[in-house]
């Protein structure tokens, strides 16, 4: 898969490893602004009574 990936980005390799970057820096800005408040929401943390 990630040789897929890199063989299909564009430009020469110091191009490649900044588009890589700033996709891994969106992954991980949409992680913490979005996925994980929502999986918190769903997840009860407070609760820690073991039935």
């Amino acid at each position: 898969m990630y040789a897929w990936l890199w063989h299909h980005l564009p430009g020469p390799t110091p191009i490649r490893v900044l588009l890589v970057a700033v996709a891994l820096i969106a992954v991980v800005v949409v992680l913490f602004l979005w996925v994980f408040p929502w999986v918190e929401s769903i997840i009860e943390f407070d609760n820690t009574q073991v039935p």
